[in-house]
């Protein structure tokens, strides 16, 4: 059978009807307790040959207890509850005079009547480890003014066990972290002075002295100018 991821998916394990018969004569019956083991996969296996086989033959004014030990014999963690059904008004009407109370340990899970019991969606037994065990206590009152309409009368009810596979919650994975990249350091900005002035661009450039063009432009004029001076003294040389 396949089980479920992500969500608790409950299972009908066991239907069993169980038969009150209140008599006007006789005892309660001293039978041995009950033990019930859930195998997983939708099964529980009775050990005793009745669930409740204590609370049969019982009479008004009885009290008496049912030893019940539930075992988790599967392989899977779960929670085990229990309902009662009965939808006969009459059977309603018995069971509305018989009180029950349901413990385990010191812990009672409930206590009214069973009319009351059958209201309930279903009652938590508790969660079981593979392999563990839990012992449960029912003690059944019939009051003595039980109406005479139910001397001799038998009735059944179901009781039904529930197993709900306990969901596995998938351990987190931490996110993976990037290494943290070397901080790299700002670049220093040149500091201006005269020889050395800071341009938009950010470059260095150094103070330009001359153009080739602007010598040129001045040796031809030292040229024009001794041309002229030599022209001008011979020209006094031959006045």
């Amino acid at each position: 059978m396949k089980e479920p991821r992500k969500h608790r998916l409950p299972i009908l394990i066991l239907l069993i009807s169980f038969f009150y018969l209140l008599p006007i004569i006789g005892q309660a019956a001293e039978l041995e307790d009950s033990m019930l083991n859930y195998q997983g996969n939708g099964t529980f296996q009775l050990e005793t040959e009745d669930l409740l086989a204590k609370f049969k033959g019982v009479m008004p004014g009885d009290k008496v207890r049912q030893k019940l030990t539930i075992k988790n014999d599967s392989d899977k963690e779960v929670e085990i509850s229990l309902s009662i059904v009965s939808t006969d008004p009459i059977d309603l009407a018995f069971l509305e005079q018989l009180n029950l109370t349901l413990s385990h340990g010191a812990e009672v899970l409930y206590s009214g009547s069973i009319h009351q019991m059958t209201e309930k969606s279903g009652t938590l037994l508790g969660e079981f480890k593979v392999g563990q065990d839990e012992e449960y206590y029912l003690d059944l009152t019939v009051p003595l003014s039980l109406d005479n309409q139910f001397n001799g009368y038998l009735t059944t009810s179901e009781w039904t066990f529930v197993a709900t596979d306990k969901a596995v919650t998938p351990p987190v994975k931490p996110e993976p972290t990037n290494p943290t990249e070397p901080t790299k350091p700002e670049p220093v900005p040149a500091i201006p002075t005269a020889s050395n002035k800071v341009s938009p661009t950010g470059y260095s450039r150094l103070p330009q002295m001359g153009t080739k063009e602007s010598w040129q432009v001045i040796g031809m004029l030292l040229l024009i100018l001794a041309i002229s001076t030599v022209g001008m003294k011979q020209l006094k040389k031959s006045d």
